[in-house]
């Protein structure tokens, strides 16, 4: 981002799976979230978007933790919150939903959770996991 003469395309690494490629974040900088909400910004994002078969993914660190990530929610696209079980609490979910435009977040997903044959509402009715029923 911050020097404009680098081909953005020049840093796209490919990878062993086939259509997957990663283009690293780069070293750590000063002024981070100042490149990441800058016009150049969104001008990559675009020209990245820009292949019909290609989806783009923005792995941030915490939305509440993060200038970088708040900048990054100003981009064109959809929204994926991820949260970890077990650690993230309602409050800081609630607090990182806030910050995000409704309309772009299109769904959640909880990481790190664990299933358990506890005395839940499937058991109740005799179903363990995912399995046939128990008799």
């Amino acid at each position: 981002l911050a020097d404009e003469t680098i081909d953005i395309d020049s840093l796209i690494m490919g990878t062993d799976i086939r259509g997957l490629e990663i283009l690293p974040a780069g070293k750590a900088t000063e002024g981070a979230s100042e490149l990441i909400a800058s016009a150049r910004m969104g001008q990559i994002a675009t020209r990245l978007a820009r292949h019909p078969r290609r989806l783009v993914l923005f792995d941030t660190p915490p939305l509440l933790a993060s200038s970088e990530a708040r900048a990054l929610k100003q981009l064109p696209g959809q929204i994926l919150l991820v949260t970890r079980a077990g650690r993230t609490s309602r409050q800081a979910l609630l607090d990182a939903i806030a910050l995000i435009d409704k309309t772009k977040l299109h769904g959640l997903v909880l990481n790190d959770a664990h299933a358990s044959d506890g005395d839940g509402y499937y058991t109740h009715y005799g179903y363990s996991g995912y399995g046939a029923p128990q008799r």
